[in-house]
């Protein structure tokens, strides 16, 4: 049997639903990745706790995504981007860690 959540960062086998879920220290990201969440900056290795369109809270390298922003939801970052590590925080499309 071949793993398929192994080619996932970030996600395990879940037997009870026989489907990826992210590991537990980890959050399901808008475009299906798995980041880490956080409510102020202190929650964040980076120090950077960014607020999506969404209205929720990723951990952020400050990254962004030249080529798909500007975005006005977290939809426009990961479809326009192809990213499933990715959200909207002020018109900007940002890498979550």
């Amino acid at each position: 049997m071949i793993d398929n959540c192994a080619f996932n960062y970030r996600k395990v086998f879940d037997p009870d639903t026989c489907q990826c879920t992210c590991q537990p220290d980890f959050v399901v990201l808008p475009g299906g990745g798995c980041g880490i969440a956080c409510e102020t900056n202190a929650d964040c290795p980076t120090g950077r706790c960014g607020i999506s369109a969404g209205g929720e809270g990723y951990c952020t390298d400050n990254s962004y995504l030249p080529y798909c922003t500007p975005c006005a939801t977290d939809e426009d970052c990961y479809l326009g981007c192809s990213a499933i590590n990715v959200f909207c925080e002020n018109s900007i499309c940002r890498g979550a860690l």
